[in-house]
């Protein structure tokens, strides 16, 4: 007796004989239902308008869990309430049950305008997005969605709230025409490729033709009862290549008595283009090659009755290719039996990448973008010049992913990508815009007065980020911090001059880009006294002079004075007593700066109340210098210079607009 394993294995050695020895309809089947549900997968989602401009969501529907295509006007989901969606009743077929549903199609349907050269673009461009895993697969649908549109007279109602096909898209209609180029020429490469086999086979004195794989072939078609021919339909028939023994006739082509000349031309010219290659069909099927010579010329001697068309798979150097079928109905009945196709070749397109400020519209020189092929192998990288733009020409005409990869400072690099679809002849622009990265200025000031304060030392921490930085206040008691990143950020006041009261309070600031954010400290200073030197001609701050400081309680009765001791001006100009108590205070320059003599008074007193600050101010006279003072006479402006000279004032005119006078001051 057999073991179980191998009596198994001859059953179905058995079934799998009997399978291929029925006859093809034998696998055939077919079944119906009603309903159709909208797809949940996004990424056949898109945005489109209605014929009145109205924006809405195309999703496309399943019938009998199968996505399917509008082969009339596009439905509007405005319209997808559950009744209407009920109301369709759909076919769905296998193997030669399969032809049936094709054909209900082709009867009720817009797929009855097309020729029969594009009936099978559209059964290819089906089948080819039923097997299709690209990243780009819901485009690729909506492109073959368009294709269909394209091909029937039907666009909607001018106004109306129904979808007017191809038409209605235009921010993403030049993306599906170079889509359904770039689908015409993937067939156009696989036919090639099956009429080189069967040339092979021919010269080994083979027969071979192309024909639908009748085990995985299915269709289904859906039509709505309650509005005029909404319908949906999809269909799937994957090609392959049969080979007999027997060759019947050689030359598959077939023969009449018409003539076709095909002449290929430059786009606007009368000028032939030789060398562009062909696939030769006729009634949809591929029946051969050729190659443009003598003045772009083909000729077809002999063809018999039906549609002849003309794909053309390569283009001479500098063109594109036109995949879009050129077709010639051949009657043999017609009195004159010559035929002419002329066929427009444009020359390859160029991309033109321009580099915007966002506020201001200037160019914005040395950013890097990368350009790449969504459907090819075009990569490569660009740097925009001093006129913020960059021109790629005679590139291949495509789909293209622009990105934007780096940007000079202070600009923010936004890795934003834009898709740019290039069509044959023209020249396609596409712009991005930056902000500046954010500025930061922090305002310290007395609380009292509103007066800047110095010398304050902030903390400033990105919340949500890693910048950290300190920053200290100038003589006008800001800070300024220019290209900060954008985000939260957290300002902590860390250290004070020795007279001011420190703020534990922080603040918090999102910066934006594009945008300078202010945010302002308010501060009490320690009751103080500020002494400050200024040149009494310029009234910019002296540092180096000498002081003695005194001062009187006002708690006693004697009036006596307690020597406080000698102070000099900082770079700032100033000497600062913190934390003074109440009484009077005497001051007196001892020294000058040098360079300066003292300018009277040289001492000032003062009364200081408990918790009041002073500020007392004592200028210097420089020892000799030149006063240049430029004044225009329209605005008043002054430009003060000094160096030394000897006593003298000299007046001239400079401009006609303006004068300037001289002092020698000694």
């Amino acid at each position: 007796m057999k073991p179980m394993k191998k009596r198994l294995l001859s059953l179905l050695l058995m079934l799998v004989t009997i399978l291929s020895l029925l006859p093809t309809s034998a696998l055939a089947a077919s079944k119906t239902g009603s309903g159709i549900q909208i797809t949940t997968n996004q990424a056949y989602w898109s945005m489109r308008l209605l014929a009145n401009g109205t924006p809405y969501s195309y999703r496309p529907p399943l019938a009998d869990g199968k996505l399917v295509y509008c082969m009339d006007s596009g439905l509007g989901y405005h319209y997808a309430t559950p009744s209407y969606l009920n109301s369709f009743t759909w076919t769905s077929g296998s193997g030669t049950d399969a032809d049936a549903v094709l054909q209900s199609a082709l009867t009720l349907s817009g797929l009855s305008e097309m020729d029969t050269a594009t009936v099978e673009n559209v059964k290819w461009m089906m089948t080819y997005l039923n097997d299709c895993k690209a990243s780009n697969v819901g485009q690729l649908f909506m492109a073959v969605q368009t294709y269909v549109w394209e091909n029937q007279s039907y666009k909607g109602e001018p106004g109306g709230d129904g979808d007017a096909g191809g038409y209605a898209n235009a921010d993403t209609y030049d993306l599906y025409l170079s889509l359904i180029n770039w689908l015409l020429e993937q067939k156009a490469q696989e036919d090639a490729e099956f009429q080189r086999q069967i040339e092979e086979c021919a010269a080994q004195g083979k027969s071979a033709s192309i024909v639908e794989d009748e085990s995985a072939k299915w269709a289904v078609y859906a039509i709505s009862s309650n509005r005029k021919n909404q319908s949906f339909f999809n269909y799937y028939a994957p090609q392959k290549l049969t080979v007999t023994d027997n060759p019947q006739g050689g030359d598959e082509t077939p023969i009449g008595n018409a003539d076709i000349t095909l002449k290929k031309v430059s786009a606007g010219t009368t000028t032939g283009l030789d060398g562009a290659r062909f696939n030769i069909y006729h009634d949809g099927q591929i029946v051969g090659s050729d190659v443009t010579r003598n003045g772009g010329i083909i000729e077809v001697k002999g063809a018999a009755e039906g549609l002849w068309s003309f794909v053309e798979t390569q283009a001479p150097e500098g063109f594109c290719a036109v995949s879009t079928p050129m077709s010639v109905y051949v009657d043999t009945a017609d009195g004159d039996k010559q035929y002419t196709v002329v066929a427009e070749n444009y020359t390859l397109p160029d991309m033109k990448i321009i580099k915007r400020d966002a506020m201001s519209g200037k160019p914005i020189a040395g950013t890097v973008f990368s350009v790449k092929s969504v459907t090819g192998n075009f990569s490569t990288s660009v740097t925009v010049g001093a006129d913020g733009s960059a021109t790629l020409s005679s590139i291949p005409a495509d789909v293209y992913v622009v990105r934007e990869e780096s940007v000079p400072e202070p600009y923010i690099v936004s890795n934003t990508e834009q898709t740019v679809a290039l069509r044959p002849g023209k020249t396609s622009e596409v712009t991005f815009v930056d902000y500046e990265k954010p500025g930061l200025e922090i305002i310290k000031k007395n609380i009292s007065n509103g007066a800047p304060i110095e010398g304050v030392t902030y903390r400033i921490e990105q919340i949500d980020g890693s910048y950290s930085t300190t920053a200290t206040t100038n003589r006008h008691g800001r800070i300024f911090l220019d290209s900060v990143p954008v985000g939260s950020f957290k300002i902590s006041e860390i250290n004070v001059p020795s007279h001011v009261i420190l703020c534990p309070v922080p603040q918090e600031v999102a910066l934006k880009a594009g945008e300078t954010s202010t945010v302002t400290f308010f501060n009490a200073l320690k009751p103080s006294l500020e002494i400050r030197k200024v040149d009494s001609i310029t009234g910019d701050p002296i540092k180096g002079a000498k002081y003695q400081v005194w001062y009187a309680s006002n708690h006693t009765d004697t009036g006596e004075l307690n020597d406080l001791g000698i102070y000099y001006f900082n770079e700032s100009g100033k000497i600062i007593l913190p934390e003074v108590k109440d009484g009077w205070f005497k001051v007196t320059e001892l020294e000058p700066a040098p360079g300066y003599s003292i300018k009277e008074p040289a001492s000032q007193e003062c009364f200081i109340s408990g918790g009041e600050s002073k500020v007392l101010t004592f200028e210097n006279t420089p020892l000799s210098a030149i006063i240049i003072r430029k004044v225009d006479i329209l605005c008043f402006v002054t430009s003060v210079c000094r160096c030394p000279r000897s006593w003298h004032s000299i007046t001239w005119s400079a401009t006609l607009m303006s004068c300037c006078v001289l002092q020698f001051l000694m």
